[in-house]
């Protein structure tokens, strides 16, 4: 009788757990209900947004197109590869810029609002582990499912910024 009344305030506690981050998250959620923009608005932004976008990821497709030009003119040349690692990390960091462009020119409110939102689930839970290592509760049977219950919630909002952003991948 023990164990099972022990089992029942695990599960409760658990639960309690999963509620607070769903509250948590509702503060993101609740400032995307508050943005309001007439329906011109919207429209001009996302023509601007679009073209930015495009430019951006032309921009991108060209740089990626011309690393590949130069790296199989490489492997044809042998003299060329001796040089190569230096090259491919001055390309590689410039080929970073671009697509960090391209993600800032073709990120909409919502998948702003759904990559914010998990980058703080993903810094509440870390803040959370480490006091639980400090306090010697990591392990414990209540600790496992309140583990359980953070999955979930990293896998849900995962899910939405996929989802805002348009993710096929990952």
């Amino acid at each position: 009788m023990s164990s099972f009344r022990n089992m029942l305030g695990l599960t409760v506690a658990a639960g309690g757990v999963g509620a607070l981050i769903v509250i948590a998250s509702l503060p993101a959620t609740a400032a995307l209900g508050r943005q309001h923009q007439t329906t011109a608005a919207k429209s001009a932004a996302a023509t601007a947004s679009t073209a930015a976008c495009t430019s951006a990821k032309t921009a991108v497709d060209a740089a990626k197109a011309k690393d590949k030009t130069e790296d199989v003119a490489e492997k044809a040349n042998a003299s060329a590869v001796a040089n190569d690692p230096s090259e491919d990390a001055t390309e590689k960091a410039a080929l970073k810029k671009l697509r960090d462009a391209a993600h800032s020119a073709c990120t909409t409110p919502a998948c702003l609002a759904a990559e914010t939102a998990q980058k703080d689930g993903r810094t509440r839970d870390t803040a959370e582990d480490a006091t639980e290592k400090s306090s010697s509760t990591q392990g414990s049977t209540s600790d496992q499912n309140e583990d359980t219950s953070e999955k979930a919630a990293r896998k849900a909002l995962q899910a939405a910024r996929r989802t805002a952003c348009g993710d096929t991948d990952e």
